[in-house]
């Protein structure tokens, strides 16, 4: 199996061939989106909650982890903080960013404006 991967401050996420998500890693704030209570883990365990939907994009920072589906829509999820909703903006910074905190893959959904 090959993986494609990131790493934030104390996790990595990786996607294998099949669009799986996969997380390890540290997670005291909840970053490896297990949602379980899993505190650390020292081998990829699969994260769920992307209803079904492929995934062909991930990235991670700090303590966030983003996963883009691969389908024409390319739906994003986030997990743990640093979404802005308001600003339509994601950061991808230090543990102690402002946002959402969700210990599970949530999707964002942006609003588009027009001129």
């Amino acid at each position: 199996m090959n993986f494609v991967f990131f790493s934030g401050d104390h996790h990595s996420i990786g996607v294998d061939n099949e669009g799986r998500v996969h997380s390890w890693g540290s997670s005291g704030v909840g970053q490896l989106g297990l949602d379980d209570g899993t505190q650390q883990a020292t081998t990829p365990q699969e994260v769920r909650g992307f209803g079904g939907m492929r995934i062909g994009w991930i990235l991670a920072g700090g303590c966030q982890s983003i996963a883009i589906t691969s389908d024409e829509d390319h739906v994003m999820f986030k997990w743990v903080g640093g979404m802005e909703e308001d600003k339509g903006s994601i950061k991808l910074g230090g543990c102690h960013s402002c946002g959402m905190d969700h210990h599970h893959p949530t999707s964002i959904l942006f609003h588009h404006h027009q001129r």
